[in-house]
């Protein structure tokens, strides 16, 4: 971070060559930047006002795909981060586009294989996450993408979601306008199993190891002290 730059959502290429992470520079300066996990200069990848978050699938697949905001549509794109990216970064009219969809997802995130994003968006009423395909017989990979909801029965609200490492569910946070947000295991069939029931009110993100075995999760901690003035 340098200034008043700030660099966040960092995650690393499908084979661990490189870090690629987000520095926001101000309300229409967002750049996808990329350094290498040993350590060195940073990059510019792709550089947008519009830029929306980024995923990578495993090395198996080797994707890795940018969402950026386009008029009333969130746009997916691939791009490939072991590529030498020219000066400024790669221009748009470079990227491949494979979906987009006008869903308007509070978050997303990229399945493991790379075949689809699944998708949440805290609406009131229900607990809906929405998966669009990226590949599969009679799709083309762009346009409008073809989508299937899955109902999570019981929950509403739901806000941020990251995949679970074996591609069978997600994690997922609620926010529910009263407050006391729940940390969530969903599968496939919209089953939920809770995780974490966080002490403060606010939404928090949970992120699986590669291999499954870990699960790291941010948690926020609020203290306050109450003073007393007397004679003001």
């Amino acid at each position: 971070m340098a200034g008043r730059e700030y660099a966040g959502y960092g995650r690393f290429s499908p084979d661990g060559a490189w870090l690629l992470y987000f520095l926001r520079g101000g309300e229409h300066q967002q750049r996808l930047m990329r350094m290498p996990s040993s350590g060195g200069p940073s990059e510019v990848v792709i550089e947008s006002p519009a830029l929306a978050n980024f995923y990578c699938a495993t090395a198996a697949a080797n994707l890795c795909v940018v969402g950026e905001r386009e008029q009333n549509s969130l746009v997916f794109y691939a791009f490939d981060p072991s590529r030498e990216p020219p000066q400024g970064g790669i221009a748009q009219r470079d990227l491949r586009e494979l979906a987009r969809t006008d869903y308007n997802p509070s978050d997303w995130g990229l399945s493991p294989d790379g075949s689809s994003i699944a998708m949440v968006r805290p609406d009131n009423g229900e607990g809906r996450v929405r998966i669009i395909s990226l590949a599969g017989p009679g799709h083309s990979g762009i346009g409008a993408a073809p989508a299937r909801d899955v109902i999570v029965e019981g929950w509403t609200n739901l806000y941020n979601l990251n995949w679970a490492a074996n591609g069978k569910g997600w994690y997922i946070c609620n926010a529910p306008v009263a407050g006391g947000s729940t940390f969530l295991h969903v599968d496939l069939k919209g089953k939920a199993t809770v995780l974490q029931i966080p002490e403060n009110m606010n939404k928090f993100w949970g992120v699986p190891s590669p291999d499954g075995r870990h699960l790291a999760y941010s948690r926020t901690t609020f203290t306050a002290n109450a003073w007393l003035i007397e004679n003001f």
